[in-house]
């Protein structure tokens, strides 16, 4: 059976555009690309995105904002060094950090500390430039920071700069706590927190910080490693996503 030549054309101009929209999809896998899922997404709540580390991410765990999601106090991606094109990174020459209370960076790997439960973050930029590790605090201990432990919030995407501003100044916490690090197993935690993420951070500071940007003495361990207060994840949909990838309700009045 022979086709008419116009639908031989018209066969041909389908195969043509079908090739054209996989080799962009290719193409953007392949470059980290943002996806048209989180794309609208993001637009939708009043914002642009600026990185996707998987293109088959489906709630937003691996993407960053760009300027136009404005967070009070200077929580925003871009400002907190993820990106180094845009803006000098939260740390200095890879070495130290710029003293930002906020920053937001790719979770790399875990490291244990041994003989003890909490654990050293392994954090780099989009592109692998440069690495910072952190401490989390998994242990209270009396004698250290006061029994201090860190906590783990969510930051919903959902929520764009008028949202944000009004939780701000509504004396709201722009990124709600969820509970403490050791509220969460063992599994929970490699379940919520994996490679690729995008995650932000508030540092712990020895008394109030000062000024803005907000600045202060950055609390260390003994091997001089800073101190992570509050281990922020991202989701579009906030807790209620976070619940589904646990399998469970969060209670967060303990917080």
């Amino acid at each position: 059976m022979v086709l008419p030549r116009t639908k031989k054309a018209f066969i041909g101009s389908l195969l043509i555009i079908l090739l054209i929209v996989v080799s962009g999809v290719l193409f953007l896998f392949l470059r980290g690309g943002v996806s048209p899922l989180m794309a609208v997404k993001a637009f939708r709540a009043g914002y642009g995105l600026v990185h996707q580390g998987n293109y088959f991410d489906m709630v937003g765990r691996t993407v960053m904002a760009d300027k136009s999601r404005y967070t009070p106090s200077l929580f925003d991606d871009l400002g907190g060094g993820a990106n180094r094109v845009n803006e000098p990174p939260w740390w200095e020459n890879s070495n130290g950090l710029a003293n930002r209370i906020y920053g937001a960076g790719i979770f790399k790997k875990w490291e244990e500390i041994g003989g003890e439960k909490d654990r050293y973050l392994f954090l780099t930029d989009p592109y692998g430039a440069g690495e910072i590790k952190f401490r989390l605090i998994f242990e209270p201990k009396a004698e250290f920071f006061g029994r201090f432990h860190s906590v783990i919030c969510i930051d919903d995407l959902d929520f764009g700069s008028q949202e944000l501003e009004a939780l701000g100044s509504g004396g709201k916490p722009v990124f709600m706590p969820l509970g403490y690090l050791s509220d969460f197993s063992p599994e929970e935690i490699e379940r919520i927190f994996q490679p690729g993420d995008v995650v932000g951070f508030l540092l712990r500071y020895s008394g109030e910080p000062q000024g803005m940007p907000l600045k202060g003495e950055i609390s260390t361990d003994g091997s001089n490693i800073s101190v992570i207060s509050s281990l922020i994840l991202r989701r579009f949909g906030g807790q209620s996503q976070l619940e589904k990838d646990l399998g469970r309700k969060i209670k967060t009045n303990e917080i």
